[in-house]
């Protein structure tokens, strides 16, 4: 298990924060460029080398982001329509990865296959956006540190 730790700026055009581990060590940076309109994010190792670029789709329904890891890997979030409860489904369908969370607290569960594979905790009552991320399965984990990204543009 891998525990990662997030806390954004408060006041914020432009972002670049680090994504650390229970040690405060530095694994990952995050930086938002100012658009008008849209989403262009980009996630770095401490070394400065970009492993994935988020996109967020700007005309859509529901929120819909693309996320393209350095490997080739591409990953599409899509947000379901849903009452109390958030859903998103990650494609291409092989991944099998879907996310499930209340709306109300911004607690989240990740699961592959039914089997529940981390969790994603905001913080309240804190003065900038503040997540904790439980990895229980540590392949995931640049996919995972994406997710928030994305998830806390939907929110």
């Amino acid at each position: 298990m891998r525990d990662l730790f997030i806390k954004q700026k408060i006041l914020k055009i432009t972002d670049h924060y680090p994504v650390l581990d229970a040690g405060g060590n530095t694994v990952y940076y995050v930086d938002q460029n100012f658009q008008l309109f849209g989403l262009s994010v980009e996630i770095s190792n401490p070394s400065g080398q970009i492993l994935c670029h988020i996109d967020r789709k700007i005309i859509a329904l529901l929120p819909t982001f693309f996320l393209q890891f350095a490997n080739g890997e591409e990953v599409v979030m899509r947000s379901r329509f849903t009452l109390f409860r958030q859903k998103i489904d990650i494609s291409p369908d092989e991944f099998g990865i879907y996310i499930e969370g209340d709306i109300l607290d911004y607690n989240f569960s990740v699961f592959r296959g039914g089997q529940m594979i981390g969790r994603i905790n905001k913080k309240f009552l804190a003065l900038s956006d503040t997540y904790h991320l439980e990895i229980f399965q540590e392949e995931f984990e640049l996919l995972f540190v994406a997710i928030v990204v994305a998830i806390d543009h939907i929110k």
